[in-house]
């Protein structure tokens, strides 16, 4: 995949050229919105078999994760265009001989991912989140607040190795549980609250690691110990629903 870089922003965004081929190789970050088909479709109709209109901003992210060897990689994700790339992946795929054509890309580096939802949340001008208005949205406020009750340190990109706490595992942990998350800003931030609460209460509780009867996990939890951070020892991150449980204990209680 070759790039042609045409300038560098004052943000620090690069602007390129890349083929349209290359760029529905590039996935699209799961952070991103839930893709609208009905929406697609509309794309569809509008530019015909004219897909070189859609040949520019195109926003991707560049993040260091960790691949399954524990080497840090460059990944690169479409954050803005998703729709149009979707028309243009589907394309390429219907139509095995179509010509190549270049497309103009915004291309920014972000540490660590929590950096890369908040450049999302400004692009895209996200409204305050409303209940069940989309759930990957929903789920990045989640990662935020944990990140930032429980040090963003914490939580890494890929298939990290424990202690540190993989953000597609947390993802997935919270979309298990998905119907049972508040859905407002109060309830995120309680559920932070809540969560960091465990981590600590697990931490003082000399007695807790004795529970663990899996010799991995027990090895795990030690290792958190001199990090102090020990919610990712077990992968199945049961303290989401321990955390979940408390909060309806605690909305019960405030009710009485």
């Amino acid at each position: 995949m070759s790039y042609d870089t045409l300038f560098t922003t004052s943000a620090g965004a690069k602007v390129l050229l890349l083929s349209a081929k290359d760029l529905v190789k590039i996935p699209i970050w799961r952070g991103n919105r839930i893709l609208d088909r009905t929406h697609v479709e509309e794309i569809k109709k509008d530019v015909g078999t004219h897909v070189s209109l859609l040949d520019h901003n195109y926003h991707i992210a560049c993040i260091l994760e960790t691949d399954a060897a524990g080497h840090e990689i460059k990944q690169r994700y479409i954050i803005d265009g998703q729709h149009r790339h979707q028309v243009l992946k589907q394309h390429f795929e219907e139509t095995l001989f179509t010509q190549d054509f270049p497309v103009l890309v915004f291309e920014l580096d972000f540490p660590r991912e929590i950096h890369l939802i908040e450049h999302f949340n400004t692009i895209n001008r996200c409204k305050p989140i409303k209940p069940m208005e989309d759930e990957n949205l929903i789920l990045n406020s989640y990662v935020q607040a944990l990140s930032l009750a429980l040090g963003e340190k914490m939580f890494r990109s890929g298939a990290c190795h424990r202690p540190n706490l993989s953000i597609d595992k947390l993802r997935e942990g919270l979309r298990s549980q998905f119907a049972l998350l508040p859905k407002t800003e109060k309830g995120i931030a309680a559920f932070a609250s809540r969560a960091k609460a465990c981590n600590d209460q697990q931490i003082a509780d000399d007695t807790f690691v004795l529970g663990i009867q899996n010799e991995k996990k027990c090895k795990m939890f030690e290792k958190g110990l001199k990090m102090g951070f020990v919610l990712a020892y077990d992968d199945k991150l049961p303290w989401i629903q321990t955390v979940l449980r408390e909060l309806e204990a605690s909305a019960g209680c405030g009710k009485k």
